[in-house]
């Protein structure tokens, strides 16, 4: 599973109100590493990118998000409100909070 283009679009690109509500959608929820997946490894593999994308291994671009918090050890309600501090793009920081 993966999330795909027909998500909705918003004035905030913001993902992690959609990510906890993944968490918190009844007998359709699934688990934080599961959804994680499907924003981060499952798109990869999904295009056919897995060598290049999808998770930080020797080998594979550096592309990747630091976050203001640990999504793993915080309570699922407070996921929503996650920031991103930097956006590192194949190598290069490309965005960076001030």
């Amino acid at each position: 599973m993966t999330i795909g283009t027909d998500w909705a679009v918003t004035d905030d690109p913001n993902l992690f109100p959609a990510l906890e509500g993944m968490l918190k959608h009844g007998d359709n929820s699934i688990d934080l590493e599961s959804a994680v997946g499907a924003l981060t490894t499952n798109g990869a593999l999904a295009v056919g990118r897995e060598r290049d994308f999808g998770k930080i291994e020797v080998g594979k671009l550096a592309t990747f998000i630091i976050l203001d918090r640990n999504i793993f050890e915080i309570d699922s309600s407070h996921i929503s409100e996650t920031k991103v501090i930097s956006t590192i793009f194949e190598g290069r920081t490309v965005y960076h909070s001030k």
